[in-house]
This record gives C-alpha cells, sequence and structure tokens, in this order.
C-alpha cells in the first residue's frame, strides 16, 4: 500500500494547485471549441475521466463518469454499465479520494472561490450533510434513471439534469454564449440549474468545498472505494502523538476520533457518582450566556454529581515540576521539560528520545484532581471534559486508567447539552455556583506561556534568588524547532514549556471558538480569582 510519508506528503501539498490546473487543463484541452461553441465528438469521449467534468463542455477531452453513467442506465436497452462502473471501480482502487483533491476541475474551481476574502465558517457542526452525497448518489444516480422511465423506456439522467451545477458552468453557459439557437431555448430548468450554481459559488466562498462534502456523488463513490485504494494517506502511529490538529484542518472533516459520549451517559444512568474535572479553558466555549458561575449547576442539572477546576490538580503541579526543577538542572539535566501536554511529551519520547529522563515526573492537571476526587470518593466515575484529543491517549495509559474513567471534548460536552436542549439557554442566576476554588497561575495553564510562568512563580516562592530561564513554544512545528536548539545546546539551565496545539489549551481540537477570544475571556475569568 502507499502511503504519504513526510517528503512526498509535503511534495504533494506544494504543488497541488499546479496538480489541479494541469488536471483541469488536460480534462479540458480541446480550448478552441469554447470560441467555435462545438463540442469535441472524437474517439476520446469513448474514455470517462477521473473528475466530474461535463461532457457537453466545449473543451472537453472525455466524458463525465457519472453522465455517462446515467445515460446507459436511463436507456431502453441497459439497466447497468458494466464498462463505466469497471473504470470507476478501478480508478478508486488505484487513487481512491486523491482523485477529489488533485484531479476533479470542479472541485479546484471550489477552492479558488474559497481563497475570497470574506469571514469563513466551520462545517464541524455539519458533517451529517456529509451523508447526502450517498443519498444522491444512490437515489439520484442509480435508482431514478433505471425505474423513473417513459413510454419508452428510457430515464433521464436525473443528476445532470436537475442537481448538477458543472453541467451549466461548462455547457449551457459556454454555448449559449456563441450559439443564439441554444441561447433561445434556455428556459426553467436553465435557471433552476443556474439558482444552484450561483449558491455552490456563494456558497464555496464561506465553507470549504460544499458540493464535494456535501452532494457530489462521485465523491461518495471514491470514499467508499478509498477504504481499499492502493494510493491513501495514513498515520504514522512513530510519529503521532495525537494532538488532534488533523482533525482540526483536514478540510473535509474526513478524520474523527471515538467519543466516550455514550460511556459517560450510561455511567450517569447505573446511579454511580460522576464527576466533573473542567479544564481551565472552558470559559467562553459553551456561549456567552453559560459563565463559569453557571456551569457547575448546568452540569449538576447534567446528572453530574459535582465538577472541580482540572486547575486544582495544576497548582499541584506546579510544586511538583518547580522541585523537580530545582532538584534536577543543571545538576543532572542540562534543562527541563514540562510534563502537562501530553502530546509534547509524546513527542519529546519519540522524536527526542535522548531527552525523556528531562521531561518532568510530575503528573498532569487532569490525572492529580481525578486522584484527588477518587481519594475522597473511592467508588465513583470522573470525566475529564476540556479542550484536548490527547487527554484521551492519556487517560487510557497505564498509570492513569484508573484514575480518569472518560474523556469528553467541549464539543461532544456541548453536545450533551444540545440534546437536553440546554445549548441555548443556561441555568438562571439563582442556580449559579462556582467551580471548586483554584489560583491565578493555575488557570494559565490554558494558554502558550503560561505553564512556565506558573512554575517561575512557584520557583521564586521556594528560592526567591533562583533564576529561572524559560523558552515556550505552541504548535509542534516550533515544539519540534525548540527542541532542536536544546539539542545544540542553546537552552542548557532552561525551563522548557511545550504545547501542541498553537496558542496552547485554548486552541485545542475539541474546543468551539477562536482561541484568542478564549485567551481573553480567561483572562478575565483569571482576574477574577
Amino acid at each position: 500500500m502507499l502511503a504519504l510519508d513526510k517528503k512526498n506528503g509535503s511534495f504533494l501539498a506544494r504543488f497541488r494547485g499546479w496538480f489541479q490546473a494541469g488536471a483541469a487543463l488536460l480534462t479540458n484541452i480541446h480550448l478552441p471549441n469554447f470560441a467555435k461553441g462545438v463540442l469535441y465528438q472524437g474517439k476520446g469521449k469513448t474514455v470517462c475521466v477521473p473528475g466530474l467534468n461535463c461532457y457537453s463542455c466545449p473543451g472537453a477531452a472525455g466524458a463525465c463518469p457519472i453522465g455517462s453513467f446515467q445515460a446507459v442506465v436511463g436507456s431502453s436497452k441497459f439497466r447497468f454499465s458494466y464498462y463505466i462502473t469497471g473504470i470507476l471501480i478501478l480508478l478508486g482502487v488505484l487513487l481512491g479520494r486523491f482523485i477529489c483533491g488533485f484531479l476533479c476541475p470542479f472541485g479546484w474551481l471550489q477552492e479558488l472561490l474559497h481563497k475570497i476574502p470574506s469571514p469563513k465558517c466551520s462545517t464541524k457542526r455539519l458533517k451529517p450533510l456529509r451523508y447526502l452525497k450517498y443519498a444522491v448518489l444512490l437515489i439520484m444516480v442509480v435508482l431514478l434513471p433505471a425505474f423513473v422511465v417513459n413510454e419508452m423506456g428510457m430515464g433521464d439522467p436525473f443528476f445532470c439534469k436537475y442537481l448538477c451545477p458543472q453541467g451549466v458552468l461548462e455547457g449551457a453557459i459556454p454555448l449559449s454564449l456563441t450559439n443564439a439557437g441554444i441561447r433561445a431555448a434556455l428556459g426553467k430548468l436553465f435557471s433552476w440549474k443556474l439558482c444552484i450554481l450561483l449558491a455552490v459559488v456563494v456558497a464555496s466562498v464561506v465553507f470549504y468545498r460544499p458540493f464535494c462534502k456535501w452532494l457530489c456523488p462521485l465523491g461518495a463513490f471514491y470514499a467508499v472505494m478509498n477504504r481499499v485504494s492502493l494510493f491513501q494517506m495514513r498515520v504514522d502511529t512513530d510519529k503521532c502523538v495525537s494532538c488532534g490538529q488533523c482533525l482540526v484542518n483536514c478540510p473535509f472533516g474526513a478524520i474523527s476520533d471515538k467519543s466516550q459520549i455514550f460511556q459517560t451517559i450510561m455511567a450517569i444512568k447505573s446511579g454511580v457518582p460522576v464527576y466533573v474535572v473542567l479544564a481551565p479553558a472552558f470559559v467562553g466555549q459553551f456561549g456567552p450566556d453559560a459563565t463559569p458561575e453557571k456551569m457547575t449547576a448546568s452540569f449538576k442539572r447534567l446528572g453530574f454529581t459535582d465538577v472541580y477546576e482540572a486547575a486544582i490538580g495544576a497548582d499541584l503541579c506546579v510544586i511538583e515540576e518547580a522541585a523537580d526543577f530545582l532538584e534536577e538542572v543543571p545538576s543532572k539535566h542540562r534543562f527541563m521539560v514540562t510534563s502537562c501536554c501530553p502530546s509534547w511529551s509524546d513527542m519529546v519520547k519519540k522524536l527526542f528520545p535522548q531527552f525523556e529522563k528531562n521531561i518532568s515526573v510530575a503528573f498532569t492537571p487532569m490525572v492529580l484532581t481525578a486522584r484527588m476526587i477518587k481519594r475522597d470518593h473511592p467508588d465513583c466515575k470522573v470525566v475529564f471534559i476540556g479542550p484536548c484529543d490527547s487527554k484521551k491517549l492519556e487517560a487510557r495509559r497505564q498509570s492513569v486508567r484508573s484514575d480518569v474513567d472518560f474523556v469528553l471534548t467541549f464539543e461532544e460536552a456541548l453536545g450533551i447539552f444540545a440534546a437536553k436542549g440546554m445549548d441555548k439557554a443556561f441555568l438562571p442566576e439563582d442556580e449559579e455556583e462556582l467551580p471548586a476554588y483554584s489560583s491565578r497561575d493555575a488557570r494559565r495553564f490554558a494558554y502558550s506561556g503560561g505553564v512556565a510562568q506558573a512554575v517561575v512563580n512557584a520557583i521564586h516562592d521556594m528560592q526567591p534568588d533562583r533564576e529561572v530561564k524559560v523558552a515556550a513554544a505552541a504548535g509542534l512545528a516550533d515544539c519540534r524547532k525548540l527542541l532542536m536548539m536544546a539539542k545544540a545546546g542553546k537552552y542548557d539551565g532552561y525551563l522548557l514549556e511545550g504545547m501542541a496545539c498553537p496558542g496552547g489549551c485554548i486552541a485545542g481540537a475539541g474546543t468551539v471558538q477562536p482561541p484568542e477570544k478564549s485567551r481573553r475571556a480567561l483572562e478575565r475569568y483569571k482576574e477574577a480569582v
């Protein structure tokens, strides 16, 4: 199986636009036909191109696989096209979704439109719409042309005729510009398809490739074939640190992790006390009405027993890391690496194993808070709710498994609130209740530089005259640079803080608002201590 390693992946990513432009040109190589207003009708039209490209485009060098399939299925002589299906299976097995990302002209057009400066919207909450394209493939491409037929036994190409915007863009518009007869024949169907095209154009400016995500039957077919494709991306488990940034940055939302919403709800329903450990970055994540004062009562309304801030554990973590630094640096190690971000510490272990012993031995705030809760309530369950996807990996570690039972992201917790109808209006002011108290420094853990500053403050409390140099990095690329410089001896005697997510935990894969907005809200909450 072919995989995109780092070197090949960066090459393909760097030149993907050129691949797309070249594919669009080769697919529509007969450019003079646009001026003549005629179609190419040579032998090339007996072969299907891999992407969505209209047969009626004057420049088209080949046939559209979806249009060709419908033409055969809707004919009076045949009910299935083995030739076209065979071509699609061959392309799917060889290349899979690579075709969508590199070879489809209409996909490239949507990407170009998305580059237009404008407010952009995420499709994270619209994931169920991705299943529409499978319905379009089954119903409009296969079933309707085969079974909804006229008196001659012929069916319409329903997708091409009533839904596909590419036909209007590449066929109807250019042909009508040069052919008065076609221009005179345009009617309500053209107006309908033109409205669809305009809707896709506008949506593409705001959303990333909306037609591909939600409506394209060709993409649906290649998505199915991608599971057995010879050319595909796969995770390099030797390098992956489970930061979750691939979930955030995949433009198609094709990557997902396993949720523990069901297990959490079943634990609540079982009657076992279930306590929430809430990460400091929660401020503002549940909407402007979900103030910190309302969160404890809101979680209790869902059935949770009580809420503790993970910042309580952060206070303990700060003391342990400060003591580690005073003991280890520089007498035993050249520098010390903070341990709070699981992806950061995993990166050190996997890519710079020689520095594994430089990682602080302190447990993370999540673990320390959970252990405190289970010490006081031995038979309870603990669920950590935070911004971080890597916490799910941390909770599976053998040393942590008995402390933290479930991990949910803010996005998943918001889904539970939505299911109970509590996402629009949180509890009234008379039910407000602050989570258990924690320090100002502990709440700084949520953004880049906050952990190191908290440790420095603790060290100065222990040894006021001790000078502590700090270097911090956020985002795996900068974290790698930081460690490379440490390897070269640039940070001897330093405390190194790394966070896998750009900006820190406030930009984690499970967050639902912009990092800067979260930082401002967290600063206000921190100052309220």
